[in-house]
């Protein structure tokens, strides 16, 4: 357990040391409004979401983990719909560019999802909660090294049935603390 400790920490030493370029910093937090575009029967809505990365110093890529909620309301059937995941994140960052820093990227994931059904006099007649793993695929870019857009579609591949209607695609906004310059 001991040697399992100093390899540790030797990793984590050499990793932060080989962080040391100028202006950029490896970890960074975000957090942001998402709008979300139910792509069958949901009217679109927004939520929220924020995320934390780890930006590698010699290679392209970041990792991190990142929460979302977000809300959807159907007026022709009555019921609404919440989605909270949580998920591994990994963007591939294409440099070259001065202060625009376009990135593709994937995400998994577990997801609860809540859907009410059916209301009578302001209260929910249906209530049910599906947990459900998560995939997003994601596009977007990055300006000035903080100003974050992306956009993702949600897939629920555990789903069946009319619970399938869940997909949806999210547009993001956020703002990123940290991190600093990646070209």
């Amino acid at each position: 357990m001991k040697k399992l400790f100093i390899v540790f920490a030797m990793l984590i030493s050499y990793l932060a040391s080989a962080q040391t370029q100028v202006g950029r910093r490896p970890f960074e937090a975000e957090i942001g409004v998402n709008a979300s575009y139910g792509l069958n029967h949901f009217d679109p809505f927004t939520g929220w979401y924020i995320a934390a990365r780890y930006n590698y110093a010699n290679i392209p890529f970041d990792l991190g983990m990142e929460y979302s909620n977000v809300s959807f309301y159907n007026k022709k059937k009555d019921n609404y719909y919440t989605n909270e995941n949580i998920k591994v994140v990994s963007n591939y960052n294409f440099y070259g560019i001065k202060n625009f820093t376009p990135f593709v990227g994937m995400g998994a994931g577990m997801a609860w999802n809540e859907f009410h059904d059916e209301y009578y006099n302001g209260d929910s007649v249906g209530r049910y909660v599906k947990r459900s793993l998560i995939l997003t695929p994601r596009v977007g870019f990055e300006v000035f090294d903080h100003v974050r857009f992306m956009v993702e579609y949600n897939l629920f591949p555990t789903f069946e049935g009319h619970y399938k209607d869940s997909h949806h695609l999210e547009f993001k906004l956020g703002i990123a603390f940290g991190g600093g310059k990646k070209n």
